[in-house]
């Protein structure tokens, strides 16, 4: 469920396109989380910079700017623009500049997100291995030169061992916090 909620702005905006066709805009989302996390398996993407500020990357002929962090939110926005292409391909006029500038102004709190720049603090609420794995991928990718302090605490139902041994050897400081729940 946590990409389905961290894609929630992603869904508002595409329900809207389509007038309120919840199962079209459930089809399109769903299917974006399938392959979010595997963007290596999509031949037509090219990474073209990333920093603390944004990532930029081009597909097929679009460049596209998004202020989300990792190669897994990449992924995922690249099945909104399969979307909006198929939507423009069944009638609907949706814009590349309406495209674009949705996309540029992108928040997902809590999902690698970028909350203070001096110094930089990045929320995550990442959960299970595969978040932690994207967490890492995003550590390494944006913050390879930088001292990485981890203040995290895990629900008692959650495998906080396997997060920890992905993300633990890139951090310089662990803090390990108790969780009530």
């Amino acid at each position: 469920w946590g990409t389905f909620a961290a894609c929630a702005p992603i869904f508002l905006w595409l329900n809207n396109i389509v007038g309120g066709n919840t199962l079209l805009t459930l089809c399109c989302i769903a299917g974006g989380s399938c392959f979010g996390d595997n963007i290596g398996m999509i031949s037509d993407v090219t990474v073209l910079s990333c920093n603390a500020d944004s990532t930029v990357f081009a597909y097929k002929d679009r460049k596209i700017e998004t202020p989300l962090w990792g190669r897994h939110q990449i992924g995922n926005l690249i099945c909104c623009l399969c979307a909006v292409d198929v939507l423009n391909e069944k009638g609907y006029s949706i814009s590349e500049y309406a495209t674009k500038k949705a996309i540029s102004h992108l928040q997902m709190p809590a999902r690698t997100e970028k909350v203070h720049s001096h110094p930089i603090v990045i929320l995550d609420g990442g959960h299970n291995e595969n978040a932690a794995y994207a967490l890492k991928n995003s550590i390494e990718t944006y913050l390879k030169d930088k001292k990485v302090t981890l203040v995290t605490a895990f629900m008692k139902d959650k495998d906080y061992r396997t997060s920890l041994k992905i993300i633990a050897p890139l951090c310089s400081k662990l803090i390990l916090t108790v969780s009530d729940t």
